[in-house]
């Protein structure tokens, strides 16, 4: 039952993925096949890892390298939405560097289609990146839901931390 769960998960996971990733600042999928046993994906190499462990090094990048970072963040993310793909766990591990310029944006395990108006309640992503609208959705019942702008204050983390060095929101793991 759980084995088939998560297969279905991955499989969904892919199939989004195959929907953006011809943009870019999108991690690119070049194949995916399965066997009885086994799900197989081939994805674009991402020699120089995520942008976390980079940060790790650095501890902060230059103003002008967090632009380019983020135009290219900025770029893949508007791309999802404007296919109705809200992505719910952007953070620095789950954006990988291509080189020392490119970024391109992975992990869709959380990534969902949404439909026209519609807005999601489910706690998922990562603390520390949560928005207000998802927090929300855990303490009030009534709370009206959440959709695309999660992504952008997941971006405004991203941002911040590229630039001072540590995230704006402590929390435990």
């Amino acid at each position: 039952q759980e084995a088939r769960r998560l297969k279905q998960e991955t499989i969904s996971e892919i199939e989004i993925l195959r929907q953006i990733s011809d943009h870019p600042s999108i991690i690119t999928i070049h194949d995916f096949y399965t066997t009885p046993s086994f799900l197989f994906a081939v994805f674009e190499m991402a020699p120089k890892g995520e942008l976390f462990d980079q940060l790790n090094k650095t501890v902060t990048v230059s103003e002008k390298k967090a632009r380019r970072l983020m135009r290219q963040l900025f770029d893949g993310v508007a791309y999802m939405h404007s296919r109705n793909i809200v992505h719910r766990d952007l953070k620095l591990e789950n954006i990988l560097c291509i080189d020392d310029e490119r970024i391109v944006i992975s992990d869709f395990g959380f990534a969902t289609i949404l439909r026209e108006n519609e807005t999601l309640r489910e706690l998922c992503g990562t603390p520390g990146y949560l928005s207000p609208e998802i927090l929300r959705c855990q303490m009030y019942e009534d709370a009206p839901g959440y959709s695309f702008p999660v992504d952008e204050w997941a971006l405004g983390v991203i941002m911040y931390t590229l630039l001072a060095g540590y995230a704006p929101f402590y929390h435990r793991s």
